[in-house]
């Protein structure tokens, strides 16, 4: 079923909800999942600003989060990263440095909370992108300069202490019993986890299969190290591109890596057994390498030209 979370209610209180809001379920909690919208929904009955569950631009996923530290996981970036958790008196951030460009993920008051407990369920956040360093220092007064032109959404964690409770009733499978999980919040985590691990362990196998076979084709180290250099080349170029022009990506999307791989090394052979082939008959490096660009460079180039247009199937995903 669609859930609407409605905007319009609190966010004209939502300065007083930041000073009261407590986040210390948040931050126990082993899990904490985060969907981010481009922009905000709008409900046509009653004029509302909303976010519409399972309609996200971005997915998020913290783990392990201790004072100070949080691993997180996000379709914006393949694999999972160490944070930053910078907790105020009004706000919990999470802060991810790459470099000198920083990823603000900011939680700032409780939306929802559970009607027997009071315990709050699900928070409203901001996420942005920025190169303001006095995040690192002053998080509070950059997430206020930018807060208008981040990215909204919400997190929650449906599942605190689930797996910890059944263990103390004994419902554990040594009595017969299994305990399962799921739900949204569930399934995006198993969708953010698959996202980390199968893009790292997808791109080092393709690596170490197309290093197997460029050796066994060229016979020549330098080949090698040339050829997989311009693969990683590659991979920068295209996930920089999706960065820019895509914002994310998520687990059909993330497969683009393996395929560069898989394709790219194409011509890396190509070019690379003309130059040798040029190189034995010759013995003049400088003179191989020129004659086989003119010889084969145009016709990959147009083959690298047909190759990138067919990857921009995957900018929908």
């Amino acid at each position: 079923m669609t859930r609407w979370i409605v905007i319009a209610s609190w966010l004209v209180a939502s300065a007083v909800s930041a000073q009261t809001t407590s986040y210390d379920d948040l931050v126990q909690s082993r899990f904490v999942h985060c969907a981010f919208y481009k922009s905000y929904d709008i409900d046509r009955a009653t004029g509302d600003r909303i976010m519409v569950e399972g309609r996200s631009d971005t997915l998020t996923h913290f783990q392990r989060i201790d004072d100070r530290h949080a691993r997180q996981i996000t379709t914006r970036i393949a694999g999972s990263r160490n944070v930053a958790v910078l907790r105020t008196s009004r706000y919990l951030h999470f802060v991810d440095d790459l470099g000198g460009f920083y990823l603000l993920t900011t939680i700032y008051a409780c939306l929802d909370r559970d009607a027997r407990t009071g315990t709050c369920v699900t928070y409203g956040a901001m996420q942005s992108r920025h190169f303001d360093s006095r995040v690192l220092f002053d998080p509070d007064t950059v997430y206020e300069s930018i807060r208008d032109v981040s990215e909204p959404g919400f997190c929650d964690h449906s599942f605190i202490g689930v797996r910890e409770a059944a263990r103390e009733l004994g419902l554990v499978a040594e009595n017969g019993v299994q305990v399962r999980i799921t739900g949204n919040v569930a399934l995006n985590t198993e969708e953010m986890v698959t996202v980390a691990r199968g893009a790292v362990l997808g791109i080092a196998f393709s690596l170490a299969a197309v290093g197997i076979l460029l050796w066994t084709a060229l016979r020549s180290a330098h080949l090698v190290v040339s050829a997989v250099l311009a693969l990683l080349v590659s991979l920068i170029w295209t996930a920089g591109f999706a960065a820019a022009a895509v914002g994310h990506v998520n687990v059909v999307s993330v497969t683009f890596a393996v395929l560069i791989i898989g394709l790219g090394v194409d011509f890396g052979i190509h070019f690379g057994m003309r130059y040798a082939e040029l190189v034995r008959a010759d013995g003049d490096h400088g003179e191989a390498l020129a004659e086989a660009s003119r010889s084969v460079g145009v016709s990959l180039v147009l083959c690298g030209i047909t190759t990138a247009m067919g990857f921009y199937v995957f900018v929908p995903t």
